[in-house]
């Protein structure tokens, strides 16, 4: 074979590589743009089902109102209910207060076993039959002419022999349906609360002081029972 013949094969064979090479990168391109159309493309959308033309959907039950203009505040129909209150226990005492332009009376319940009662002139008490100094205190026509909150602030004065008095303010008396200025102190090792309360339809200068006292936590127990029980009935 001579020099030109191997040229000739020489220069056959690199345009052989050079075609396949070219061929060969084309089809990596054509690939690589066939991967792209399928992952970048436009989603598919979902159509909705024939006959639907209503596209909003209704609102779950209990979510919020979408109107404008709405309190997104939680509706006070979703906060936790109260617990009703139990039904009284023990006896029950009623005690006169009003008579004009109704009769109002002041009714209560306490468990006879642990307390005996006693009338006084102005006021009625509770007395406690356990071990230590414990009982409820009802003074039935309180003067109030410097208002509930300033009659409380000093009104365990006569209890506490010069120790401090601590106001808390308006609040219900415990668990009742009555309201009054509230103020606790305590002198030695028992604890005392009260509750001034302005009741009177006929006369705002005379108010209900509901005191109690007690050394433990059976005691006070007992006391409060007998506040949740308090109630103003007319006739």
């Amino acid at each position: 074979m001579n020099k030109t013949m191997k040229n000739v094969i020489s220069g056959f064979t690199l345009v052989c590589i050079l075609v396949l090479l070219i061929f060969v990168i084309a089809l990596i391109a054509v690939n690589r743009n066939g991967r792209n159309t399928d992952s970048g493309g436009p989603a598919t959308t979902n159509s909705p089902p024939s006959g639907n033309t209503n596209t909003t959907r209704p609102p779950a039950s209990g979510s919020p109102s979408n109107t404008p203009g709405a309190s997104s505040r939680p509706s006070p129909n979703t906060e936790k209910p109260k617990e009703t209150p139990k039904a009284p226990t023990g006896k029950k005492y009623e005690t006169l207060i009003s008579v004009a332009p109704q009769e109002q009376w002041l009714v209560f319940y306490a468990d006879e076993e642990l307390f005996e009662h006693e009338e006084l002139h102005d006021a009625e008490i509770l007395r406690y039959k356990g071990d230590g100094a414990a009982a409820l205190e009802i003074i039935p026509a309180l003067s109030i002419l410097q208002g509930v909150e300033k009659t409380a602030a000093k009104y365990l004065d006569g209890y506490l022999d010069g120790k401090e008095s601590f106001p808390g303010g308006l609040g219900p008396v415990k668990n009742s349906s009555l309201y009054g200025a509230y103020v606790s102190g305590v002198n030695g090792k028992t604890t005392y609360e009260a509750w001034i309360c302005s009741v009177l339809e006929n006369d705002k200068d005379l108010g209900i002081a509901f005191v109690i006292y007690y050394n433990n936590k059976e005691q006070k127990d007992a006391l409060y029972a007998i506040l949740d029980t308090l109630e103003i009935r007319k006739v």
